[in-house]
């Protein structure tokens, strides 16, 4: 079966990501690959992720809004 990647670009969000993260980690069906884009907050959005650890890709870049974020985690994104 094929795995599922999540992608989730995100700016000046820290206070949310963490919930959302640990949502998508309890999931009964566990995901393959998450990948967060941080466009470029200006908040401790960056450390929050960071503190998931390796269960989490970070892609840290310069605001450049959601569709930019999202091409640059697909292209990124595990192609199993």
């Amino acid at each position: 079966m094929p795995g599922t990647t999540v992608i989730i670009p995100t700016y000046n969000r820290a206070h949310l990501i963490s919930e959302t993260i640990s949502a998508l980690l309890e999931q009964t069906r566990p995901v393959q690959e998450i990948l967060v884009v941080n466009d470029g907050s200006e908040d401790d959005t960056s450390k929050v992720v960071a503190a998931f650890g390796e269960e989490v890709t970070q892609i840290d870049k310069e605001n450049s809004g959601k569709s930019d974020s999202d091409n640059q985690a697909i292209g990124m994104s595990d192609r199993r």
